[in-house]
């Protein structure tokens, strides 16, 4: 007889279990209110992580690993024409400091790369002289880059960047095979025509010190043909560039150590030229 009550009393709890839970599913979705409250604690969560792990990382990003000399900032009003004042003066610090980056690598013998952002123009230069100027097309920038305070920006950009590592969908020295000729009349029949370029989409990365990737790219679509070629280079630039998990940004937010990347598209014959033109040691001037 236990047995018999012991087992009816445990379907008893069961089912007032069951209908526990029923209702309160019923009541949630029925009562807009309750739901209203249930919506708002699933969100709460992914808001704050995002919070913590984005913006507040990003509004006092520093753009280098390290910045000397840096002053805490002071909140000031000012007028209109103040502001337009110092636009007008942050504006010729950023010529002077574009200009004088210049200058210091024309007094050296190497070739070394310009950039030109509100320019859209990027070019080649050799001791001061431009050897090959190309046009941006468009320019796609990191998102952290419109942060940062110019104090930050102008002593990122003071200093030319150095070129650490590059990588490309194409090679950076074209490579020809052609089977010599028997004799002289045989080579005298040879076509002396130059080769027609590779017609690989041409999709660059330069990653400089000071955690710049610029990449150059060109303004088309791939082929089909092309997709497994930008597969392995797209791999790279994983491998390349450091991990950056969910839960690294949680644990340092503030880490300065990621990539800064500018994107620049120009056409398929000024990103072949200028990426096989570089030497692996070079200097990069860039202007913001």
């Amino acid at each position: 007889m236990n047995k018999i009550n012991n087992t009816s009393t445990d379907k008893k709890n069961e089912s007032m279990n069951g209908k526990k839970r029923k209702n309160f599913f019923v009541g949630l979705f029925t009562n807009w209110k309750q739901l209203l409250v249930f919506i708002l604690s699933l969100l709460i969560f992914p808001v704050l992580v995002f919070v913590y792990a984005t913006i507040l990382p990003t509004s006092d990003y520093k753009p280098a690993a390290e910045i000397n000399g840096s002053k805490t900032a002071v909140a000031v009003s000012l007028d209109n024409a103040q502001k337009e004042d110092i636009i007008k003066i942050i504006g010729l610090e950023k010529e002077r400091d574009f200009e004088q980056s210049r200058l210091d690598l024309a007094n050296q013998d190497s070739i070394y790369l310009v950039v030109n952002v509100p320019a859209h123009s990027i070019s080649i230069e050799i001791k001061g002289v431009q050897v090959r100027t190309a046009s941006i097309l468009r320019v796609e920038s990191d998102q952290k880059i419109p942060l940062f305070s110019h104090e930050h920006l102008s002593a990122w950009l003071s200093v030319p960047f150095s070129l650490k590592k590059y990588i490309g969908t194409i090679p950076k020295i074209p490579i020809v095979i052609k089977e010599a000729p028997k004799d002289t009349i045989e080579a005298q029949k040879l076509s002396s025509k130059p080769l027609p370029p590779d017609s690989t989409i041409v999709l660059t990365s330069l990653y400089f010190d000071r955690n710049l990737v610029l990449e150059i790219n060109q303004d088309s679509k791939p082929v089909e043909r092309e997709l497994p070629i930008i597969e392995a280079y797209n791999a790279k630039k994983i491998a390349y560039l450091p991990e950056t998990t969910t839960l690294k940004k949680l644990l340092n937010p503030g880490a300065t150590d990621q990539p800064l990347t500018i994107k620049l598209i120009v056409s398929a014959a000024d990103a072949r030229a200028i990426y096989r033109a570089i030497p692996s040691k070079t200097s990069l001037v860039l202007k913001l």
